[in-house]
């Protein structure tokens, strides 16, 4: 595999997953393991993605671990049986063998479409995410996916972006969704906010209640030197976000910052 874009994920024996966006048998990019023992890693491609509109691939971000049962499950911007809208996949291991199937595939238009980003996990096994296009304003959207009988899944979508019209965020380019203990759901967006009122438009920090889903901007990006344009997802550590803006700030070549909620 070549081109990682996305993050690397631990399980629960120091082992590390991850992603490459191309490459593969097929070059429709590739998940791999690095296996650890005694302090060294072992590669192994675990998957590699067929460039087929039937199935899914071009994986930017990287997979979620489930602590109870080790599958892995990742988001592909490509693919899907119907609009080539992207998926969602699991990869579970069985003797050894790592089996790929999709779980869901994005439907476009108001149900969302294109995601580059990764997932996170609650307790109860629920996935979330955001799509970089779609929702009821074609300016992106969260969605949660809930596991049912027979290996069956149900999207919901819970949010959809408003853009700066409504000075609100649009478009969370490679972000996904962080969550706090409480379970409430934190981002980014890659554009609108209140600046926009200034024809700045240059994205938000937002956070969506648990339960109710309801929507409050933390930050919009733009002010005197201030960043702009967060590519990837805040972090949440201790109470407080944390992040990166690709531009901006006193150097113009982009900043590290603290959301406190």
């Amino acid at each position: 595999g070549y081109y990682p874009y996305g993050t690397l994920t631990f399980d629960a024996a120091g082992n590390l997953y991850g992603t490459t966006q191309a490459g593969g048998k097929f070059n429709g990019g590739t998940v791999f393991e690095l296996k650890a023992s005694n302090g060294k890693y072992t590669y192994k491609m675990i998957h590699g993605f067929a460039t087929s509109a039937s199935t899914a691939y071009y994986p930017y971000a990287g997979v979620v671990v489930d602590s109870k049962t080790g599958y892995l499950y990742g988001t592909t911007y490509y693919g899907g049986a119907v609009w080539n809208a992207g998926a969602v996949y699991q990869l579970r291991q069985v003797s050894g063998v790592w089996i790929f199937s999709v779980i869901y595939n994005f439907l476009g238009d108001s149900l969302g479409q294109y995601s580059e980003s990764g997932l996170v996990m609650d307790g109860a096994g629920n996935l979330y995410g955001t799509n970089y296009q779609g929702g009821d304003f074609n300016l992106g959207s969260v969605f949660k996916l809930t596991p049912g009988k027979g290996k069956t899944w149900t999207q919901k979508v819970i949010y959809s972006f408003k853009g700066y019209a409504k000075k609100d965020g649009a478009y969370p380019y490679y972000a996904g969704v962080s969550m706090d203990s409480q379970g409430n759901l934190y981002g980014t967006t890659y554009q609108g906010g209140s600046s926009a009122a200034n024809n700045l438009n240059y994205g938000t920090v937002y956070k969506l209640a648990a339960g109710t889903y309801k929507e409050s901007v933390l930050w919009s990006f733009g002010t005197t030197g201030d960043g702009y344009y967060p590519y990837h997802q805040a972090i949440f550590v201790n109470g407080k976000l944390y992040g990166t803006t690709n531009a901006g700030g006193l150097h113009g070549e982009g900043t590290v910052y603290e959301v406190t909620p």
